[in-house]
């Protein structure tokens, strides 16, 4: 039963009433066509991009005795989310590295996420054009590929959903003035900090929520707010401290102007992708020249758009609060990322639209909802701007169907993101090269990548220590002591080149040139539990069984079902003259797969 309007209010023009089920026939819709555009994802492959320090060489998930502790307790790859590490851990468990079930939990939580989206709008809007509009482009645009096919994002999609639940909650809190929902939105929140530190502007996202329902800014709305501020600056300061440790830029690298100058570009680029999403890459460089300075106009003009915007806003469109509100959640959810401190060797990433183009398409949606309010002078158009709108979507669905299959694997990766920018981007030939040389043993076309790089005077001892990894696997012991070496020169705490270079002297018999590099490995990095396997076999080949001895039952401590080590250490205890031990470790290398000669079972 609607309301009726206050003395003296005027009656606001109304919508045609709609069928209650007819809101979840098109959420049904919409979660089709999502699941058809990111449908070809379930079938990629990993990628040597964050993939393996997350899950395949991550010690916190492979290791089947890792404590719980370390999982709520430990950063990833400078950053703290053990939400997401625990939903990673989970599906290690489940099917260990086979990528199609990391793929199919991506999914799940984007649809999960799209119609969390379509509720948030219909509750916020009580619009059933705007959330079929809005929900349908967060589904389907072609700029949120990176967040749900790439494995490594499962934070992005596990965010957000926690972020527009709470949005939800605290909607719920509103309309029943309850305390109980102001307290299940705090501690959803929080699950959203523990999925990725980017949801710490939650609270001014539900500033802006107080300001389209027109509540009035007092005391009141200001103290409710307060714990989650709170919250939100513990969660802030603890991945500066992580971040700041490396991924940082030193404050020296680019000077005020620049880093305004490339927020304000990076800003714009969203938007012009969110309206045109073509040349999408998953690396978008700094644009610099030799000496350090911007080398395009439009990063000179950057700031005095936005201005320009601030401007029109402001005295055009003040009144409208759904074109301001949207603007403001656009950049309240992505100014965190917009460079003003760099982070990172990228300028933008697509990941970063994932939660703030909902702001971008509630512009939209409620401009399209005009064309279906009764009395509005377009409302005899709805049909065509129905239309548009349709196509636009079902374009994006196609772009999304088409750019998935971009992250089949390594080498589709970073050989589109080559095919961007040519020469320019250091990581996607060192990924593309070290995939060639590593994983397939395409030596050639490795080298080929390593030349590139070269040619580009890198300075990543990174690169010099995976040159030599391609060395050793073309027989090259020289070149490749030479390219460690290298990167050692540039990088003396670079644990690669220390442990490949032992294991270049170790397959050269050099062992006691070897033991030193093992031993530096794990003094910079004690988590490199295989590293502890690589010297055993150096031990056991140069006969020092105790040494031996001692590295594999440290490693199988932390890996108590790995065959080959069983193995060896047989092996060992064979040497050594016990055979009951011996035996018993053949016997259970074989259990596990492990093919023992017949002389060592007798």
């Amino acid at each position: 039963m609607s309301k009726k309007p206050e003395k003296g209010q005027k009656k606001k023009p109304q919508q045609q009433q709609q069928p209650s089920f007819q809101k979840w026939i098109w959420l049904g819709v919409i979660l089709i066509l999502t699941y058809i555009s990111f449908a070809p994802s379930m079938d990629n492959e990993w990628t040597n991009w964050d993939d393996p320090v997350y899950v395949l060489e991550n010690p916190l998930i492979t290791n089947p005795n890792t404590p719980t502790k370390d999982l709520l307790t430990k950063p990833v790859s400078l950053n703290y989310h053990p939400l997401t590490m625990l939903s990673l851990k989970w599906n290690y468990e489940s099917v260990k590295t086979e990528p199609h079930a990391y793929h199919l939990t991506n999914v799940l939580l984007h649809l999960i996420n799209t119609a969390l989206v379509f509720f948030f709008i219909l509750m916020l809007s009580e619009s059933l054009v705007m959330a079929v509009f809005v929900s349908a482009v967060f589904g389907v645009h072609p700029m949120h590929v990176e967040s749900v096919s790439w494995i490594s994002e499962r934070k992005d999609v596990l965010y957000v959903l926690f972020f527009v639940l709470g949005m939800i909650c605290y909607l719920k809190y509103l309309d029943t003035k309850k305390v109980l929902w102001m307290i299940i939105t705090g501690v959803v929140f929080i699950l959203s900090c523990l999925s990725k530190a980017m949801a710490v502007v939650f609270p001014v996202v539900l500033l802006l929520i107080d300001y389209l329902k027109n509540r009035e800014l007092n005391f009141k709305i200001v103290l409710e707010k307060i714990p989650l501020f709170i919250i939100s600056l513990i969660v802030g300061i603890a991945a500066f401290t992580i971040q700041a440790t490396d991924a940082i830029a030193k404050p020296e690298t680019f000077t005020i102007l620049q880093r305004i100058m490339f927020a304000s570009y990076g800003a714009w680029l969203y938007v012009v992708k969110f309206f045109v999403p073509v040349g999408l890459s998953a690396f978008y460089p700094y644009p610099l020249s030799d000496n350090g300075v911007s080398v395009s106009i439009e990063y000179y003009l950057a700031p005095v758009a936005w201005l320009a915007v601030a401007a029109i806003v402001f005295f055009f469109f003040r009144k409208h609060k759904p074109i301001v509100f949207g603007l403001l959640f656009y950049f309240a959810s992505v100014v965190l990322v917009l460079q003003f401190i760099s982070v990172g060797s990228a300028i933008a990433a697509d990941r970063y639209s994932y939660l703030s183009y909902i702001g971008l398409s509630f512009i939209l949606g409620w401009l399209l909802n005009q064309f279906f309010v009764k009395g509005n002078k377009l409302y005899n158009m709805r049909m065509v701007a129905t239309s548009i709108a349709a196509v636009c979507i079902l374009v994006f669905a196609y772009q999304t169907n088409a750019r998935t299959k971009v992250w089949k694997n390594t080498e589709t990766l970073w050989t589109d993101v080559i095919n961007q920018y040519p020469n320019r981007i250091e990581v996607a030939y060192k990924n593309r090269g070290n995939y060639y040389g590593k994983e397939k043993g395409m030596l050639k076309e490795a080298m080929a990548d390593y030349k590139v790089l070269l040619s580009m005077k890198t300075k990543d001892s990174k690169i010099y220590s995976n040159l030599g990894n391609i060395y050793g696997l073309m027989k090259k012991g020289d070149s490749a002591i030479w390219a460690y070496n290298t990167a050692l020169q540039m990088d003396d705490k670079n644990t690669d080149a220390y442990v490949n270079r032992a294991i270049t002297y170790s397959m050269a018999a050099k062992y006691e040139m070897a033991f030193p590099d093992y031993t530096k490995a794990l003094q910079i990095d004690p988590t490199m539990f295989s590293v502890y396997m690589n010297r055993g076999y150096a031990y056991l080949a140069s006969g020092k069984l105790n040494e031996a001895l001692a590295d594999f039952n440290y490693y199988l401590n932390y890996d108590s079902n790995n065959a080959a080590c069983y193995y060896y250490r047989g092996l060992t205890y064979t040497s050594m003259g016990n055979t009951s031990n011996a035996k018993n470790d053949f016997l259970r290398a074989q259990s596990l797969g492990y093919k023992v000669e017949q002389k060592y079972l007798q």
